[in-house]
């Protein structure tokens, strides 16, 4: 053995093999029986083992591999940075690294080393593969590096250190370079959603809730202090973001973790959010949409199928999305004078008038359309003109909300003269005379300002002006936050993203010159986004904080950027589900979500965690902003969902400053 070299003693135990086939239970590194002698200072000079070391070694599950061990005096101790490279890459074309963050105390005979890897996370099932209950543990790893004749000799550069770590056949040469290798930073914080409850608070609400907590998916975490707390927690988890940003598309890094195809598939995600910046995924997801979720009709699907022509799932709330698709292509227009995005408001303007236009009951409007050859045997099949084009009855509030604010932001764009005036001028004529929920409130507000600034009807002229006049309840309603607050973790968070829609279609009421009655409404959208945004902004909700930040809400805009760097491009696709319950931190909250609506005692869904999840973990969603931060999983799937949720927030943050083309 050359002078200065170290052999590695390691013992590993209690390692088993779960029905996953990943391995779960305590693994360990057995330490040295010197262990209680007293650890001196680490040294300095020719017995420090400061510096980088590079790592060659190989794993039985994912072969060779290679990385850097950065060493680093911390008092008594070392701080050791280990990242190693796979030789064989994802299926992805991405390199898999594996991080450690460990310590290292120097002893008479060696240096111990010492680190504890997560092991189940947040994913249950992949595929056919199952996380074990075993796999709750955390792999625990403790290990000697012992020094020939049971001291220490010099450490030079070219020290080797070779062994087994479980596993892992291992060797380690001291380098003598001077540079430190990037390296991913663990950044996570929880972020109370509202304060302690007072005594009569939490009296009264586990009094309420008693018969909740006694169902047999709560009563085993009623004794845990958080349980106990009763506090609900944002989570914001920027762990390795900077890392990826460095780095690219090129890895994915599984930090502080056993290496599986669960942990894989969890920081592929993450990977996904954070290796692009946002006009990146912009850019990204405006080519998708366009190339892939627009059909004939202008209307927007998620798809399944490896290549065209794609099966098409339109979503039963396809008219509210549309509606924010249209939006957020007026404001890259706006933004941009991109001519695809006024191609594209074309597009989906026409979609949405054919959702009004299609009903032969003039009081029913469609909630999607669909090519008549594909779309669902028991939707509408349309009739006339639209024989070609099947329709989703059942059109709704929620629909409604789609339809006038995708008309209200479309007719600001559409030149005089433009053929699409005129229909949509005419369908929401349709609906202020024909559909009772179109007849009041901001709907008519809404619907009778485009009726007439694109037929320029008096009659229609008159209408809009004795809607603004308005009553004082939808006023007060909207001043206050339009249904957006949290009351000790409780809140309708769907309703929140059609209270934020609201909010931005008072933004842009009257367009580019609005009279005093628009204005006076302006003024009220922006005192209810600034209530909301003070009530729930800690909710992180990017479509809320964006329009929050077009009134200069303190932090808006830098939260606007936060969430949407936590989407992934692409969103997540494939076969899996979120499981909160697969890891020992969860823990559920003493409430249901949505109580109001009396279904708690047997609806598992109304199950809600203390803590959220970053929306890297958020699935295969259509709608991240109808979505609630305290939701206990979520699934992945064969469906590419759209992104109308991103582009809407991330255009309107254009549109109004509060995102730079370059961020």
């Amino acid at each position: 053995m050359l002078a200065g070299s170290l052999s590695l003693a390691a013992v590993v135990s209690g390692c088993t093999k779960g029905s996953s086939g990943s391995f779960s239970g305590g693994a360990s590194i057995a330490p040295s029986t010197s262990g209680t002698a007293t650890p001196p200072t680490p040294a300095s000079g020719p017995h420090d083992f400061s510096g980088v070391w590079e790592i060659s070694g190989s794993d039985p599950a994912h072969g060779l591999y290679t990385g850097t061990a950065t060493i680093a005096a911390t008092g008594t101790t070392y701080a050791v940075e280990r990242l190693v490279t796979f030789q064989t890459k994802l299926p992805s074309g991405r390199s898999l690294q594996s991080a450690w963050n460990a310590t290292a105390t120097p002893l008479p005979a060696g240096l111990q080393v010492q680190t504890t890897l997560r092991h189940a996370h947040v994913v249950q099932r992949l595929g056919s593969q199952t996380r074990a209950a075993t796999d709750r543990l955390p792999v625990v790893v403790d290990a000697m590096l012992l020094a020939p004749g049971g001291a220490f000799g010099a450490v030079p550069s070219g020290t080797k250190i070779s062994g087994a770590l479980g596993a892992l056949s291992e060797t380690w040469v001291k380098s003598g370079s001077q540079g430190i290798p990037a390296f991913p930073v663990k950044d996570e914080a929880l972020v109370a959603l509202h304060g302690p409850p007072s005594q009569t608070e939490r009296s009264s609400m586990f009094t309420l809730f008693a018969p909740y907590q006694g169902l047999p998916a709560i009563a085993p975490y009623v004794s845990r202090p958080e349980f106990q707390a009763a506090i609900h927690y944002a989570t914001v988890d920027h762990t390795a973001r900077e890392f990826y940003r460095q780095t690219g598309t090129t890895a994915v890094v599984v930090l502080d973790g056993v290496v599986d195809d669960f942990s894989i598939a969890e920081e592929t995600w993450r990977a996904d959010a954070f290796s692009h910046r946002l006009h990146e995924k912009a850019e990204g997801f405006d080519a998708d949409m366009e190339q892939n979720h627009v059909d004939a009709n202008g209307m927007i699907a998620g798809i399944t199928g490896t290549a065209p022509p794609y099966a098409r799932q339109t979503s039963g709330d396809g008219a509210l999305h549309l509606g924010c698709w249209v939006a957020s292509q007026v404001y890259r227009f706006q933004a941009t004078g991109d001519p695809q995005a006024f191609q594209n408001v074309e597009n989906g303007t026409r979609a949405l008038a054919t959702l009004v236009d299609i009903s032969p009951d003039k009081t029913q409007f469609a909630r999607a359309i669909q090519d008549a050859a594909t779309a669902p045997s028991s939707w509408t099949r349309g009739t006339g003109a639209y024989a070609s084009v099947a329709w989703l009855p059942g059109g709704n509030n929620d629909m409604l909300h789609g339809i006038d604010y995708g008309f209200l932001a479309a007719e600001q764009v559409l030149p005089q003269g433009h053929a699409l005036r005129a229909q949509i001028g005419a369908q929401a004529r349709s609906l202020l005379d024909n559909v009772s929920i179109a007849q009041s409130g901001l709907h008519e507000v809404f619907l009778a300002s485009v009726a007439w600034k694109t037929t320029g009807d008096p009659a229609l002229q008159a209408r809009y002006k004795s809607a603004l006049g308005g009553n004082l309840k939808d006023r007060l309603w909207t001043q206050a936050g339009s249904g957006i607050m949290n009351v000790q973790g409780i809140a309708d968070w769907s309703g929140q993203h059609l209270g934020a829609v609201t909010f931005c279609g008072l933004r842009i009421l009257g367009g580019a010159s609005p009279d005093p009655d628009e204005q006076g409404w302006r003024q009220v959208g922006q005192a209810g986004a600034l209530a909301a945004y003070h009530d729930n902004g800690v909710g992180r909700m990017a479509l809320l904080s964006a329009i929050a930040a077009a009134w200069n809400a303190s932090g808006a805009s830098d939260m606007t950027k936060d969430v949407l760097a936590e989407i992934p491009f692409p969103k997540p696709l494939g076969d899996a589900t979120v499981e909160r319950s697969v890891s020992d931190d969860y823990c559920v909250s003493p409430y249901p979500s949505d109580p109001w609506k009396g279904d708690w005692m047997s609806n598992p869904g109304r199950v809600q965690a203390l803590t959220g999840l970053p929306l890297f973990y958020g699935g295969s969603d259509e709608n991240y902003w109808a979505r609630g931060p305290l939701n206990t999983g979520s699934s992945v799937n064969g469906v590419v969902p759209t992104s109308q949720d991103y582009l809407h927030a991330y255009w309107l943050g254009r549109a109004i400053g509060a995102l730079s083309a370059t961020d």
